[in-house]
């Protein structure tokens, strides 16, 4: 099999999931097998790599414990039973420092036990931010010269979604702070204003009645103890009112960032949708789609639905999820599927 006859399209998470489980765990598990599932055209493999399971570290010149004949056949057992619809399509090693890049213990685990001519070994290194893919070429190992990476529809605008409701809440907040604070701003004059003049009235006629001649000294301590109030409230509303003008700030470029990434996804998916017959395409599910829909939008025909959920495996056509994807074949490849 030549680069011309493997396609492969691979998730964009499953690198920092690779990585993450190599570099954060206890027991760093550097080795593992790549699952998803392949299409066979006529003149080619489609492989779609969605899922790793890491097995263990990966020792120089020492081959993993999890290719052991026993508990290779459990692996597989096992990975069976959890992922009935995907297949094992190779393995992945991560190491430091070796540019991705084959050795010949890599080159006897896959003759071993990675035989079928569509199986891949997917190599990274950590510290260059480096991968490689390497696919059978006949009786050889070959490096491929480039593969796809794919994300789902909402993964960019999740983000952004996020920091807008967590935005809108704090203002919220801030907000109704606000409010309370001009609303109690009058009660608060009220209430000292009136206490005010009831002390005053009472101390008068106290005073009177004493001849004491001590009448000045009560209502300006009684001034001091209202005004002290009032003035940290105007203070702490003027702090608020900062800090609702800063918020509003942020929330206008939140916005214009949100509106800049729906336009830059209008465009991906405008491209996507004039690319070329021949080819494969990686379709998002939108809202209110399905596979007579799709065939149309593609193929000016709705007679490929059926043939687009055998390649998808899909059984229920009302089973679409919105920010799902699927594969479209090029018009020639789908019509000799038929």
């Amino acid at each position: 099999m030549g680069e011309d006859d493997i396609l492969v399209f691979i998730h964009h998470k499953l690198q920092d999931t690779m990585t993450r489980k190599a570099r954060y765990s206890i027991i760093r598990r550097t080795f593992g097998l790549v699952l998803g599932s392949k299409i066979k055209t006529k003149n080619q493999y489609i492989i779609h790599i969605n899922h790793v399971i890491p097995l263990g570290r990966l020792k120089l010149n020492k081959d993993p414990r999890a290719l052991s004949d026993k508990k290779w056949k459990d692996l597989e057992t096992r990975i069976y039973n959890t992922y009935p619809t995907q297949e094992i399509l190779g393995w992945y090693g991560i190491r430091d420092g070796m540019e991705a890049m084959l050795t010949e213990q890599d080159q006897r685990i896959h003759r071993e036990f990675f035989t079928k001519s569509w199986q891949i070994i997917y190599l990274l290194d950590s510290l260059n931010q480096s991968s490689n893919l390497f696919y059978w070429d006949r009786d050889k190992l070959r490096l491929l010269k480039g593969y796809y990476e794919y994300q789902d529809k909402d993964t960019e605008e999740a983000p952004v979604r996020e920091n807008r409701a967590k935005w809108a809440k704090r203002g919220l907040i801030v907000g109704s702070c606000a409010i309370l604070l001009a609303l109690g701003l009058p009660l608060l004059y009220e209430y000292y204003g009136k206490r005010q003049f009831e002390n005053h009235n009472h101390k008068s006629i106290i005073e009177d009645e004493d001849t004491s001649g001590n009448m000045d000294k009560t209502p300006t301590q009684q001034s001091s103890k209202i005004s002290e109030p009032i003035a940290n409230a105007e203070k702490e509303l003027e702090e608020y009112a900062k800090k609702i003008a800063q918020l509003e700030s942020k929330l206008e470029e939140k916005e214009k960032d949100l509106q800049e990434l729906k336009e830059n996804i209008a465009s991906e998916e405008d491209h996507q949708e004039n690319i070329p017959s021949d080819q494969v395409t990686i379709y998002i599910i939108q809202r209110g789609d399905n596979l007579y829909k799709i065939s149309q939008k593609f193929y000016d025909t709705e007679a490929y639905a059926q043939t687009l959920a055998r390649i998808n495996r899909i059984e229920d056509h009302r089973s679409l999820t919105i920010g799902s994807y699927i594969i479209i074949p090029g018009l020639e490849e789908i019509e000799n599927m038929e």
